[in-house]
């Protein structure tokens, strides 16, 4: 990837950030390739983005976004998805208060042939992020937001023998209420939201997507990062009563809680620590009297080290006590 940012003038800056990825792999079993097991997938993305100061105070910024991907099983099938976005935001500050407003509005092709079966789909959408903040006090912030978002189907959901080509996109509905403490050594952030969702996106018993109807969810979410005895300490929790409103039963996967604790500490060159990971039980599925994943809670150990101002060295061992759980049902998570 190659990212870019330049100064125009003492008001205007431009932002230039180009990525490309490619993956490539093949199932070998007794030293003979499986049939149909090659996948191969790029992804292209182009991102524009100009910042303009209307104001000491006052901000502008406008853009573009540009996604090319691309997905392949040998024989099998061929996906494609191209995305185009553009967006423009404004951000201003009068005494106390802070006002946030931004649009976007986003055009994407989704194409997928698969056994001599073929469909493309498009869709447009539209969205807005409104928000607004009060600094109580130089320690003390009230937030508010107010957002919109939609989800487009997968080309991989729409064609073959686990597609639906019938599904609509997901679209959602979020407010947000949140309280912030900040001081030098320690940033705490809590946060009521509640949102909802129409024509949510779900598997059922099939492993087919579905459009199971509206879907509502509130609860809390609590952040945290401090220094504690030359510790570095991160914790997250959320509290969330997911429920489909239409079908009257617990979404599929969605837990009323989970949480993690993050803590590090520096030793000469290095960055050593362990994060705890933890959630309830889940529905499997999205239907009522789907059966449940049991909760869980794993630790991972990982190590760093700085080799250069943009060089770091990242080693990390995932699920250290080799805890078995499930995030789907049947299938054991490595």
């Amino acid at each position: 990837g190659v990212f870019a940012n330049k100064r125009l003038s003492d008001q205007w800056t431009m932002d230039v950030d180009l990525a490309q990825t490619h993956f490539a792999y093949e199932v070998i079993k007794n030293s003979t390739v499986a049939t149909n097991s090659r996948y191969e997938g790029h992804q292209n993305l182009l991102r524009l983005a100009s910042t303009y100061a209307l104001h000491d105070t006052t901000l502008l910024n406008v853009g573009i976004d540009r996604a090319n991907e691309a997905f392949n099983q040998r024989t099998v099938y061929d996906m494609k998805r191209d995305t185009q976005a553009v967006f423009a935001g404004v951000a201003t500050q009068i005494n106390r208060w802070n006002f946030q407003a931004n649009v976007r509005r986003d055009e994407l092709t989704v194409d997928r042939n698969s056994s001599a079966t073929s469909l493309q789909k498009n869709y447009v959408n539209h969205n807005h992020l409104l928000g607004v903040g009060y600094q109580l006090s130089p320690e003390w912030r009230l937030t508010s937001t107010l957002s919109t978002g939609f989800r487009a189907p997968a080309a991989n959901d729409l064609v073959g023998a686990y597609g639906n080509p019938n599904l609509q996109p997901e679209t959602h509905r979020a407010e947000e209420l949140g309280l912030v403490y900040n001081v030098s050594n320690a940033l705490m952030r809590v946060v009521y939201f509640q949102t909802q969702t129409q024509n949510t996106i779900a598997y059922d018993s099939q492993y087919k997507p579905q459009n199971t109807g509206e879907m509502s969810n509130k609860g809390l979410e609590l952040s945290t990062r401090s220094q504690i005895w030359g510790n570095q300490v991160k914790g997250a929790l959320v509290l969330q009563d997911p429920w489909n409103v239409t079908g009257g039963f617990l979404p599929g996967r969605r837990a009323k809680q989970y949480g993690s604790l993050d803590v590090s500490r520096g030793w000469n060159a290095y960055d050593i620590g362990l994060k705890m990971n933890a959630s309830s039980s889940r529905s499997d599925f999205s239907y009522a009297g789907s059966p449940m994943l049991a909760g869980y809670a794993t630790m991972d150990l990982y190590v760093s080290r700085r080799l250069s101002e943009s060089l770091i060295l990242r080693a990390k061992l995932e699920n250290a006590l080799d805890k078995k759980y499930e995030l789907a049902g049947a299938y054991n998570t490595p």
